[in-house]
């Protein structure tokens, strides 16, 4: 995995589309393939943001909330720049030690509810018709 310290946006690779568009939004799979070829950490210009799109790179951004945090938002609007323009989600928008709490409160995710079971529910009912 590459290092993920602080580059600047001037020496990164820069990528010019937008993840909100509604292209992107209906079809995200072609902007996902030009995020990860692109390179480990994307200048998102038209966001002033970056974008990170390999697996392991994701994985280590979301782990490292004290690098990479939640508390400023998740989507277009940086809730330290700008005012939210609705209060911000206590389950996505918070880092630790916050969200702690409001993250185990629902308990574990029931067996029924997973990609697996979901995948085996949809292709059982396929195999019927």
């Amino acid at each position: 995995m590459t290092s993920l310290t602080s580059p600047s946006p001037t020496t990164l690779p820069t990528l010019d589309d937008d993840p909100f568009s509604d292209a992107n939004l209906l079809d995200p799979s072609r902007f996902q393939a030009a995020l990860r070829d692109a390179g480990p950490v994307v200048h998102l210009p038209g966001l002033d943001a970056c974008g990170v799109g390999r697996h392991a790179d994701v994985n280590a951004v979301l782990r490292d909330w004290q690098d990479f945090e939640s508390r400023s938002g998740v989507g277009r609007a940086n809730f330290r720049r700008e005012a939210p323009w609705r209060p911000p989600s206590l389950l996505l928008e918070a880092d630790p030690p916050h969200h702690a709490g409001v993250r185990t409160a629902p308990g574990p995710t029931p067996s029924a509810c997973s990609p697996y079971s979901v995948w085996a529910a949809a292709a059982s009912l396929a195999w019927a018709r």
